[in-house]
């Protein structure tokens, strides 16, 4: 499940994001995993919360390459 229209990070997450999940939960068994836009704690906390199996933190990790290296990608996950 992503958000509309980017990729990359969100200040927040998508105030659909529950809804969605609850949609998918009753047509599907689905694992729910939320992706584009998690960055922080708070909002894989906030995702976690609302219902999804997991997160995905793909532009994040990237990001943290790109500026620190493998390190600092070891510290975050």
């Amino acid at each position: 499940m992503t958000g509309v229209g980017k990729t990359g990070e969100f200040l927040d997450i998508p105030d659909n994001c529950s809804e969605t999940i609850k949609r998918i939960r009753k047509y599907s068994n689905i694992k729910v995993q939320v992706g584009f836009g998690i960055e922080n704690i708070q909002q894989i906390e906030k995702v976690m919360n609302n219902g999804a199996d997991g997160v995905i933190i793909g532009s994040r990790i990237i990001k943290l390459i790109d500026d620190d290296g493998n390190d600092r990608v070891r510290e975050y996950v």
